[in-house]
């Protein structure tokens, strides 16, 4: 089997491709293929040094899907003391991945660098209950930060102390931050993020029920004029050609 993220490296598809598989037989030429030739160590291209490990398809989608923030989506502005305690009102469908909430996380946390407490609207508040709540920092370092469920669980693949992504991640911006991971962090921890993120991109990918049918496709009503125009010229070709 071809792991999925190996595939860009050796431009490869699934229309038909077919690969060599090449079997080093001495102990000196194995030893040399484990050092040299293993996907995880050959990470970044060289003629470059971007990442030529990434995600794409149909883990783009789940990662896009995971990091979008609905405005006005069930659950917003709901505050929680806790990961657990937001986890929990999740799985009871109190509110939505993609809904923007207030979590009280820990004091070592790290920060998105250009943070700074904002607020977010309340939807549907209790009687009495306010319109607005507000981020805040804490006396013993600890923050309620506004995020989604969603970017929690993407920012959980990414190194501990890699400074939390909270905005939407296509697959330009997700590009950025593998590269970025990449000049900071060891291959090791590069590699295991990589994973980590095709593994949560292909299991959030169908949670997004993103298709299409035929009645999507929408046939411009200048369509026939061109096929036309087209294939008078074409036929002109043909004539001086023979």
């Amino acid at each position: 089997h071809l792991p999925p993220l190996a595939c860009a490296a050796f431009n490869a598809d699934f229309d038909g491709d077919q690969m060599a598989v090449h079997l080093p037989l001495s102990a000196e030429a194995q030893a040399e293929a484990r050092s040299l030739m293993m996907a995880s160590d050959n990470i970044l291209k060289p003629a470059d040094g971007h990442t030529v490990t990434m995600p794409s398809q149909d883990m783009i989608l789940g990662l896009y899907y995971l990091t979008t923030v609905i405005d006005g989506a069930k659950g917003q502005g709901r505050v929680f003391s806790s990961l657990e305690e937001a986890e929990m009102a999740l799985d009871k469908h109190e509110i939505d991945m993609q809904a923007k909430v207030l979590i009280r996380l820990p004091q070592d946390f790290v920060l998105p660098k250009d943070w700074e407490p904002g607020e977010v609207k309340v939807v549907d508040p209790e009687p009495g209950s306010p319109d607005v709540v507000k981020e805040e920092r804490f006396h013993d370092g600890s923050v309620l930060f506004a995020t989604s469920y969603g970017r929690i669980l993407f920012n959980g693949t990414l190194p501990v102390d890699y400074p939390f992504v909270n905005e939407q991640a296509p697959k330009k911006r997700l590009s950025k931050i593998v590269d970025d991971i990449a000049t900071r962090y060891s291959t090791a921890q590069v590699a295991v993020t990589l994973d980590a993120l095709k593994d949560l991109g292909f299991t959030r990918a169908p949670w997004s029920g993103v298709s299409f049918a035929f009645s999507d496709v929408i046939q411009p009503p200048e369509l026939d004029e061109y096929i036309e125009k087209y294939e008078g010229e074409a036929d002109k070709v043909n004539e001086n050609y023979e």
